[in-house]
């Protein structure tokens, strides 16, 4: 529990609080979110952090007077038991999203309530190994949409081939606002959505737990881009970003050069005129 802040001054230093993370954790989301005046922090063992000033002290300082600095605390503001893959806030800072390790997608208001929870799409997901999932997520610039890009990660071989057992592709989805209303999913293509996860025979997985499929919708909204890549024994050349609008139907795609620095894509971003799209390599 962190200190309530309104206690007076018999209240002793109490070290038994113990740290905010119980032991070394992978990180796999970070913002700093203005309306809460702090960074937070979602952790692959399921802590959701916040670093954040001292509101008193905020308030003797002055608006904007107060930043990041020694005197700010982790504070844990909750914890998934299946862990945290992805972690994505509105862009009006008024809502986080969270991908489980258990195959679910979460909304939460910026107090840390939950407002709502829907299973997400990909093969063989929701079967119990919480450490197999690989996500990302990515709202759209008015925040009334969030793109969803979830996946299992393989295991070495798959036993049956399809998209839909285990070992399949991460599936994109796009989701309404707050109540979690599933509004398209990504239109299936010969070559699986996937970078770092295992998709069977044409795609592998080169990826730890933390790769996340590279996800970016684009800031005027009408494109989300999504990237793959094909096995070391697949002759295809480099990897590919796919293309697709709001509904679900892809738009096009370019293929990467394969004699580039490396055949995997693992961050996608937009300029914020949406004219040019990063692709990291």
């Amino acid at each position: 529990g962190g200190g309530g802040g309104g206690g007076g001054g018999e209240e002793e230093e109490n070290d038994e609080d113990g740290p905010a993370l119980p032991a070394r954790a992978d990180i796999v989301g970070m913002e700093y979110v203005i309306e809460l005046a702090g960074v937070c922090i979602a952790a692959s063992s399921g802590e959701l952090l916040l670093v954040a000033p001292d509101p008193d002290a905020a308030l003797n300082g002055g608006a904007g007077g107060i930043g990041i600095g020694a005197d700010c605390v982790p504070e844990c503001v909750g914890v998934v038991a299946s862990g945290l893959r992805a972690m994505c806030w509105n862009p009006d800072g008024e809502l986080l999203m969270l991908a489980t390790g258990a195959g679910t997608i979460i909304c939460m208001t910026k107090d840390f309530f939950v407002l709502s929870e829907a299973p997400v799409g990909g093969g063989g997901i929701g079967g119990g190994d919480a450490g197999g999932i690989a996500a990302n997520l990515s709202w759209r610039g008015d925040g009334q949409f969030v793109a969803s890009l979830v996946g299992e990660l393989g295991h070495g071989n798959g036993d049956g081939g399809g998209g839909e057992g285990a070992g399949g592709g991460p599936t994109l989805q796009v989701w309404g606002r707050e109540d979690l209303e599933l509004h398209s999913t990504g239109e299936t293509t010969s070559l699986p959505l996937v970078s770092g996860v295992s998709s069977g025979a044409s795609y592998s997985s080169s990826a730890s737990l933390l790769a996340s499929p590279p996800l970016a919708w684009q800031p005027r909204g009408a494109l989300i881009a999504a990237a793959v890549v094909p096995a070391p024994d697949n002759g295809s050349g480099g990897g590919e970003v796919v293309l697709f609008e709001r509904n679900g139907l892809r738009r096009g795609s370019f293929k990467l050069p394969a004699a580039g620095a490396s055949r995997t894509a693992t961050q996608l971003a937009w300029s914020l005129d949406s004219a040019l799209l990063a692709v990291v390599v």
